[in-house]
């Protein structure tokens, strides 16, 4: 289980090369092979503040500091958890008329009460010694006509303190976000200053369609002592070994 403030570590992802050729051939450089000589798939599962941290996408002033705090613990039994908090992780899954519960905790809690309620009404309640080594796992039967938005699972410890409550959300069908598109040509743009960042955008993510130069070299018709898009260009140059050419862009006056 993965625990954040989400509003400053905005999300999560599990990250693969993919099922293509191109894939295999990544995921054969950095796996071990199998008994059989095969090479299992390569996954990284990611999360933290990797959008503010990383130094292609951003950079601390001198002075300035990031902090964060996040947490990992382990669950077990419970199944894929849908609420969760430093004491405990939830899960709820509801079919054919029954609920699924599962409650994880972190700490020994002995005399752990959980309650479910539908519309103030219990629909049953469990006392139980857990531990993170013993996980609640109940399945129950639901009242006629109860579905599980109308449930709300409570669970206390033995003086009646809330650890953690859950209530299941209606699923929302929402739109999905439209997708990425190419940037206008640099002879479209405008601003220098959209020029620049246009550039940076397609030399950090490595754009496999747009060169970054283009860019920044429209920019610099316009304006050949631009200092941003000179750096850009002459660092484009040092990678590639072309220090004279990256030196006419360094030192530009």
């Amino acid at each position: 289980m993965h625990y954040a403030n989400h509003h400053i570590s905005p999300g999560k992802k599990q990250w693969t090369w993919g099922n293509h050729e191109f894939g295999y051939a990544w995921g054969s450089q950095s796996d071990r092979r199998r008994c059989r000589g095969e090479f299992g798939p390569y996954i990284e599962i990611m999360a933290g503040v990797y959008t503010d941290n990383q130094p292609d996408f951003s950079f601390l002033q001198p002075g300035e500091t990031k902090s964060w705090s996040q947490y990992w613990y382990p669950i077990q039994k419970i199944g894929p958890a849908q609420h969760a908090n430093l004491t405990a992780a939830i899960s709820s899954r509801a079919f054919d008329g029954r609920l699924k519960l599962g409650v994880a905790v972190t700490s020994s809690q002995p005399g752990t009460v959980i309650t479910v309620t539908s519309k103030e009404k219990t629909v049953d309640r469990f006392k139980r010694d857990l531990s993170p080594a013993r996980p609640f796992v109940e399945t129950l039967k639901l009242p006629s006509g109860v579905v599980e938005t109308d449930l709300l699972i409570q669970v206390s410890d033995q003086s009646g303190r809330e650890l953690i409550s859950y209530k299941p959300k209606t699923r929302a069908r929402s739109q999905v976000p439209p997708p990425a598109s190419e940037p206008a040509a640099p002879a479209d743009i405008a601003s220098a200053d959209e020029l620049y960042v246009t550039g940076l955008h397609l030399d950090q993510y490595r754009h496999a369609t747009r060169s970054p130069t283009s860019y920044w070299c429209e920019a610099l018709r316009r304006d050949p002592l631009d200092s941003r898009c000179n750096n850009a260009m002459g660092l484009w140059h040092l990678r590639r070994g072309e220090f004279n050419e990256a030196q006419s862009h360094f030192v530009k006056p």
